[in-house]
Order: structure tokens, then sequence, then C-alpha cells
């Protein structure tokens, strides 16, 4: 995931457990367990994205300093998507 990787916030369009589709700007950190660990700053948190929920990803050119370690390996996803 080239954002992580270029400490760069990622634009995600994302379906909810309520079937609601948003699009958030997120500070990816890691991929565990089918889910994508992102600080989103406008809810002020860590949040769990499932990643079979998440539609469409892409690197924005929004840099972001890092509050956590990041745990995602560039070479996962080198094209930009999930």
């Amino acid at each position: 995931m080239n954002g992580a990787a270029n400490k760069r916030l990622i634009a995600i369009r994302y379906r909810d457990k309520d079937n609601q589709l948003s699009v958030r700007k997120v500070e990816p950190y890691e991929l565990r367990d089918g889910k994508l660990f992102a600080y989103d700053p406008e809810k002020g948190g860590i949040r769990a994205f499932f990643t079979q929920n998440i539609e469409a990803a892409l690197a924005t050119t929004d840099d972001f300093e890092p509050r956590f370690p990041i745990k995602i390996n560039s070479s996962i996803m080198s094209d930009g998507s999930l």
C-alpha cells in the first residue's frame, strides 16, 4: 500500500455494517486478520475497516506524521489498491 510506505493519507470508499457508503481519508497503519487498521482524523481515533467492505482505495497527496509504527509492508500492494 503506497500510502503507508509514503506516509500519505489514503482515501477509502467503505460500506459499513448498515450498508451505508462513505469516503474516508485515513492514516493507514496495519493490515491484519482481514482488517485495515487506520487512524481516522475525523473520528479522532483508530478504526478497523473490514477489507471486504472497502470498495476502493487511493493514496492521496496529503502527508501525515505517523502516530504509531506503520506495519504495512509496501510490497504487499504495489498498485495503491487493497
